[in-house]
């Protein structure tokens, strides 16, 4: 410090800071803060240090020496509001934002921001109007436009989001991001061609992003295009936040090559659909003269103990086995070269306890005359399509006047008042708080005569079993289901119900009661 300027120091810390070295940054600006406490700008880079380095309280103790020597700085406070989040005080952060804002408009950085943590903590409208004020403050600043199509786009106010979509590359057409949420607006509206080929731009532009990569494979898998789609979906298994959407392990990863006299852990990703549904590839890899160890979820762990072919099964919440390599359970289709014509459905491959299934049939010997049919309306709120696959079970109250009719739940998980409705009374049957897993589920699955479910995990289930299921599809369907079929390759006794409009379910409904009025 003797022998520089309080600038110079500066520089050469900024200059430390830019290329990634913290700890030689931070020593520089220590050194000017022993030199001359005053210097707020070097408490304030200090703070950033912490902050990238995950030392939050050492920042936010950094930040109020800074603050408390230049309270009116913006960049302060826009600092402190990127802690405060980091330490779950998300509220506190929200008000560290606006102050910077009212210090120094336009400040995009805050704004952004602000807009980003009001969205997060469900203020979407307030958001929305940020990002809007930025953009009349800035017409061309491409990240708001981007970040105005995401909560318009939550607000379902979807021809709007597009068009912000639009403008974000049109202002930057290099931004990857807003290229890969426009083609997924697009898929949304039912526009999958232009959806495609905005993917198929988002991949050209960032060719290492997973997300881009992934979203397209979905895409091309909804278009029946299955085998660019495969290669595609195995991106699924790079992306990393929030969370990694594939477990990692030491052992090789199988990539298809000769297996015969090893053991591969097999191991479930994703929801508990995904696991029933691609288990069936389990007797192909045992023809390769390999031994399995599943890895699958708790909740079904019950249902597949005897599943053929297993050498063991463990859960999710497991330790791993000594193995000689691994695969996740989804990656199988691209390893087998799945096609249209190719789908592995030896229907059923899943069945129910036989024990348990003489239960039900006891508990269920009153209803001799009706036809015993399954009710299941709605999935799990986490889910990231759930607000278009799912509806109340009012939405289905006209199925009860039809005759002859016994409806059972299969609807777990959900309060009094949204697991129950006026229309379903003299038949109605609900001993959902005896579904403990998914054993007891395939139990009363085998009881019944026909099983009618939004797109969950039960509808899985139901279709290995070989259980006539009726599945009731949003507009724009999760990609295993593709476009316009009535039948899927996937489960031979299930029939696919389509919306016929975004977000209507009511000519669904309707037809549904039809067919169940033909029903024998």
């Amino acid at each position: 410090m003797a022998r520089m300027t309080f600038q110079q120091a500066m520089d050469l810390g900024l200059s430390h800071h830019r290329d990634g070295r913290l700890k030689e940054a931070e020593s520089i600006y220590r050194q000017i803060i022993a030199a001359d406490p005053r210097q707020s700008d070097a408490f304030h880079f200090l703070a950033i240090v912490a902050l990238q380095s995950g030392r939050v309280d050492a920042a936010l103790e950094l930040l109020g020496r800074a603050l408390a020597l230049e309270p009116n700085s913006a960049d302060y406070h826009n600092t402190l509001g990127q802690s405060l989040l980091m330490a779950g005080r998300r509220e506190e952060g929200i008000a560290a934002f606006r102050k910077a804002i009212e210090f120094r408009s336009p400040f995009p950085e805050a704004s952004i921001n602000l807009a980003v943590a009001l969205y997060q903590s469900n203020h979407v409208k307030h958001g929305i109007e940020v990002c809007r004020q930025l953009i009349r403050q800035i017409p061309e600043h491409s990240q708001a436009w981007n970040n105005l199509g995401i909560m318009l786009r939550d607000q379902n106010n979807m021809d709007e989001a597009i068009g912000a979509f639009y403008k974000a590359i049109q202002f930057k057409p290099d931004n990857a991001d807003a290229t890969t949420n426009l083609g997924n607006a697009l898929r949304e509206v039912g526009r999958f061609d232009e959806a495609v080929e905005s993917l198929r731009k988002a991949v050209e532009l960032s060719p290492q992003w997973p997300i881009a990569h992934h979203n397209l494979g979905s895409n091309l898998l909804l278009n029946g295009q299955w085998e660019q789609g495969w290669t595609e979906f195995e991106w699924r298994c790079r992306i990393k936040h929030p969370q990694p959407v594939c477990l990692d392990f030491p052992r090789p990863r199988w990539d298809g090559g000769a297996i015969k006299g090893r053991t591969i852990l097999v191991h479930a990703e994703q929801g508990l659909g995904d696991t029933i549904q691609f288990i069936r590839y389990l007797p192909r890899v045992v023809e390769r003269g390999a031994s399995i160890v599943l890895m699958c979820q708790p909740p079904l762990k019950k249902l597949l103990i005897d599943f053929p072919g297993l050498k063991q099964l463990i859960t999710t919440s497991d330790p791993s086995p000594e193995v000689d390599c691994h695969c996740p359970l989804m990656s199988l289709p691209v390893i087998f070269k799945t096609t249209l014509d190719a789908v592995p459905a030896d229907i059923p491959y899943l069945k129910a306890d036989s024990d348990l299934s003489f239960k039900w049939r006891q508990r269920l010997a009153d209803i001799t005359t009706k036809k015993k049919v399954g009710l299941v309306w709605a999935g799990r709120k986490a889910h990231i399509e759930d607000r278009t696959r799912s509806m109340a079970l009012s939405v289905l109250s006209p199925l009860a006047k039809v005759h002859d009719i016994y409806f059972i739940s299969l609807q777990k998980d959900l309060s009094p008042e949204q697991s129950s409705h006026p229309s379903f009374t003299s038949n109605w049957f609900d001993r959902t708080n005896e579904l403990n897993d998914f054993a007891d589920t395939a139990a009363l699955i085998d009881r019944l005569d026909l099983v009618i479910s939004v797109d969950t995990a039960i509808a899985h289930l139901a279709g290995a079993m070989g259980k006539p299921v009726w599945l009731l599809l949003s507009y724009v369907p999760d990609w295993r289901w593709m476009l316009h079929r009535e039948d899927t390759p996937w489960y031979p006794t299930m029939k696919l119900f389509r919306q016929k409009t975004l977000g209507d379910w009511q000519p669904v409904v309707e037809r549904v009661m039809q067919e169940l009025a033909c029903l024998k």
